[in-house]
C-alpha cells in the first residue's frame, strides 16, 4: 500500500507540463492581438470594432450580451439586477468556485449549500429541501462542464417563485443548435485561463428577458480595464508558467527565485479562503474583445476536437471518469480511492503528466460554518483531473492512458 497523504495536499510538480491541463492556445498569438489592437486604439483606427461585436453577438445568439472584466463581476451585477436584497438567500453547490461565493457575498446575500450527486451535479433532493423563506434564487454552476438538468431546474425555479442565474464558466457551447444561455433568467461566461475560450480573461452576463436589460444596464460600470491593468493579467500568466518552469528545471535555484517573489509558492496544504477585497466590475478591454472574437472563429474546429479527445479517455482508461451523456467537459476528472490519490498524482508527475484536484467545498472556508452534505465531502478527496484538451494528440492521450492503466493494474493487484 503506498504511503497515505493527507487529502489536501497539491498534486506535485516533477516533470509534468501545466500548458497540457491548462492549454492557453495561441498565448503569444493573443499578445500579437492585444498589442495591434492598442495599436489601432492609439491610430484612432476603430473599423474593426463592429465585427468584433457581431462576432460575439452571433455566437451567443442574443442581442443582450454584456461584456465585463470577470465572471465574477458578470454574477455581482446579474445578482443586482435580479433584486438581490441584504438576508435573501442563495442556493448553491458547495463543490464549487470561489468567485461565485465571493459575488454573492458582496451582494449580502447568504449561501445555502446544496449537496450534490455522483457526477458532480446538483443533488435535487438536497436542492429541495433547502428551499426557505428567504431563498431568494438558485446558482447553478455546471462543474466539470458537466451539464445539469437544465430544463428541469429551470422548471423548479419558476414553481418555487425564485430566479435562476445559469453559471457557464466552464461549459462549452455549440456553434449549431440551442445555446445553454437559453435556460434561466441570466446566463454568464468566464473567459479566463483555465477556460476553453481563454480571451486573456473576462467574462459575459448574457439574458433572453428583456424587461432585465434596464436593471442590468443601470449597475453596468463605467470604467474600462485598463492597458495597465491587462498588462498585469499577462504578466501573471507568464510567472505561472516560469514556476511550473523553474520548479522542474531550475529547482537548485527554485527557493531564491520564491523570495524574490519571481515564482508562486504552492503552499503543501490546499486551504480556500474568500477574498478580503471587494469585487469592482469593469468593462472588458477592447484587446480582450479582439482576442476572444478570434478564439470563436476557430471555436467549433477546437471544441470538436476537444470533445473527441475526452472521448477517447473515457473509452480507454481503466479508472472511470466523471461524465455523462451530455458531458461538455472542462476537466478529464478521475474518480480514485483517497488513500491512493496522491500517490496516483506523484506516479503521474513522474512519468511527465500534471494533475489538478480542481475544487475543495466552499464550507471549509473560514467565514462558514460547517455543513452536513456528504456527497460533496466524499467527492472531492477522490477526484483528479488530467490533461486532455485541443491542441492535445491522440498520440500523446494514448501515452496518458497507459501510464494511468499501468498504475491502475499494479493498485489493483496490491489490493
Amino acid at each position: 500500500m503506498p504511503q497515505f497523504y493527507p487529502d489536501n495536499r497539491f498534486p506535485p510538480v516533477i516533470k509534468g507540463k501545466i500548458s497540457e491541463i491548462y492549454p492557453w492556445i495561441g498565448f503569444g498569438a493573443d499578445h500579437l492581438i492585444y498589442l495591434i489592437s492598442c495599436l489601432r486604439k492609439s491610430l484612432k483606427i476603430n473599423s474593426e470594432n463592429q465585427t468584433v461585436d457581431r462576432t460575439i453577438k452571433d455566437f451567443f445568439v442574443c442581442p443582450n450580451v454584456y461584456l465585463l472584466d470577470s465572471g465574477r463581476s458578470a454574477i455581482l451585477i446579474a445578482l443586482k439586477a435580479l433584486g438581490l436584497k441584504p438576508g435573501d438567500e442563495i442556493l448553491l453547490s458547495a463543490f464549487n468556485c470561489t468567485a461565485v461565493a465571493e459575488a454573492i457575498k458582496q451582494a449580502g446575500g447568504i449561501i445555502r449549500f446544496v449537496d450534490i450527486n455522483s457526477e458532480a451535479g446538483l443533488n435535487f433532493d438536497s436542492l429541495t429541501k433547502a428551499i426557505g423563506p428567504r431563498t431568494k434564487g438558485l446558482i447553478v454552476t455546471h462543474i466539470y462542464g458537466l451539464v445539469d438538468n437544465l430544463e428541469e431546474l429551470h422548471n423548479f425555479c419558476k414553481s418555487q417563485n425564485i430566479f435562476l442565474i445559469n453559471d457557464l464558466a466552464q461549459t462549452l457551447e455549440h456553434l449549431a443548435g440551442p445555446k445553454l444561455n437559453t435556460y434561466g433568467d441570466v446566463a454568464l461566461y468566464s473567459f479566463g485561463p483555465e477556460k476553453h475560450l481563454f480571451a486573456l480573461g473576462g467574462g459575459a452576463l448574457v439574458t433572453h428577458r428583456q424587461d432585465l436589460t434596464a436593471p442590468i444596464e443601470k449597475n453596468l460600470p463605467v470604467e474600462t480595464v485598463s492597458d495597465g491593468s491587462l498588462f498585469l493579467v499577462l504578466a501573471e500568466r507568464w510567472k505561472y508558467y516560469f514556476t511550473f518552469f523553474a520548479l522542474k528545471r531550475l529547482s537548485f535555484v527554485a527557493p531564491i527565485l520564491k523570495r524574490l517573489g519571481a515564482i508562486y509558492t504552492f503552499s503543501p496544504l490546499k486551504t480556500i479562503q474568500l477574498g478580503d477585497q471587494s469585487i469592482k466590475p469593469r468593462l472588458m478591454h477592447p484587446g480582450q474583445k479582439s482576442v476572444l472574437a478570434k478564439k470563436l472563429r476557430s471555436y467549433d474546429a477546437d471544441l470538436t476536437k476537444t470533445i473527441e479527445n475526452f472521448n477517447h479517455l473515457r473509452n480507454n482508461l481503466n479508472i472511470r471518469l466523471i461524465s455523462s451523456d451530455s458531458a461538455l467537459p472542462l476537466y478529464a476528472t478521475l474518480r480514485v480511492n483517497p488513500r491512493l490519490r496522491f500517490d496516483l498524482a506523484e506516479y503521474l508527475a513522474k512519468r511527465g503528466i500534471q494533475t489538478v484536484w480542481n475544487y475543495y467545498p466552499l464550507y471549509k472556508a473560514g467565514s462558514f460554518g460547517p455543513a452536513e452534505l456528504p456527497a460533496t465531502e466524499k467527492l472531492w478527496q477522490e477526484v483528479l483531473s488530467i490533461p486532455f484538451r485541443y491542441p492535445m494528440t491522440t498520440k500523446r492521450l494514448n501515452q496518458i492512458c497507459e501510464i494511468v492503466n499501468d498504475y491502475a493494474d499494479h493498485a489493483n493487484s496490491r489490493d
